[in-house]
């Protein structure tokens, strides 16, 4: 709480009068007594999502989709919350958890340190831990060419794409003529330029055909040469190097294509081109 103390187990955030948005930061506490609050928040949320709780669920979701990319689009997270929570799988500091909805679970990482938006009813949703410098958040759906989910890649005055073949995590770096660069931490810039499409992380909804997409809207990307490169971020127990193209789209036609195999933390040139 604001005050630094710790709830007792047979406490909720309702009973403690936390309105929804607040941001609550997980402090470090005994597993056990962590794991006591867990199951009582469980207990008492277990069978109450209703329409209107996913109502404001999704639109808080919406907000932070908007604001950073890789929070999932809240389209299709019904389906996800069939994953169904009991009181005895209540995670302790570390496990692997991440968006709690009504007693509904959504993978992720919850552990301490770990950043808790309340949702409406006392419900929390938790935005996962730092890890890997980056925060992992609940699982964004998929784009249609990485495993049919309902998203297109976009394209424009100029796209890139990086295709790849297996679960590791890769990340597509694109520079304009200005220097800036987009990719998954600075998906979009100043000049119009956004990375629509991230796939590959977290670890756990990985796919093995993945996409990830550049793209400036026709009529607003600028003059000058941009450049491209590949990092290998992740190997997702994946290991060994890994094979991907990287294509270049100029007014909607492919200009060129390359192909390539990169290693876990290399970074890669991959091309300079102008616009």
């Amino acid at each position: 709480t604001k005050k630094r103390k710790t709830l007792a187990s047979d406490k909720t955030l309702t009973k403690q009068k936390v309105q929804p948005g607040a941001a609550l930061r997980l402090e470090p506490v005994r597993n056990t007594l962590f794991k006591q609050f867990l199951e009582k928040l469980y207990e008492e949320a277990e069978g109450r999502v209703q329409d209107k709780l996913w109502d404001q669920a999704l639109e808080k979701l919406q907000e932070l989709h908007e604001y950073d990319p890789r929070f999932p689009d809240p389209k299709g997270l019904r389906k996800l919350a069939e994953l169904s929570l009991t009181p005895s799988a209540a995670p302790v500091a570390g496990i692997s958890w991440g968006l709690v909805l009504g007693g509904v679970a959504l993978a992720g990482t919850l552990a301490v340190g770990a950043v808790a938006v309340v949702g409406g009813g006392g419900y929390i949703l938790y935005r996962a831990s730092q890890h890997e410098e980056r925060y992992t958040p609940p699982p964004p759906a998929p784009t249609e060419p990485s495993g049919g989910g309902n998203l297109q890649p976009h394209t424009g005055d100029v796209q890139v794409t990086l295709e790849w073949y297996n679960e590791a995590d890769l990340d597509l770096h694109v520079y304009d003529p200005n220097d800036d660069e987009i990719y998954f931490d600075n998906p979009r810039i100043a000049s119009g330029g956004e990375l629509d499409v991230d796939a590959n992380y977290p670890c756990e909804y990985a796919t093995s055909s993945p996409l990830e997409n550049v793209y400036w809207p026709r009529g607003g990307a600028p003059s000058g040469k941009y450049q491209v490169y590949v990092h290998y971020i992740i190997d997702c127990m994946d290991e060994g190097p890994v094979d991907f193209r990287v294509t270049v789209r100029v007014n909607e036609e492919v200009l060129d294509t390359y192909s390539g195999t990169i290693s876990l933390d290399e970074r890669v040139f991959i091309t300079s081109f102008e616009y």
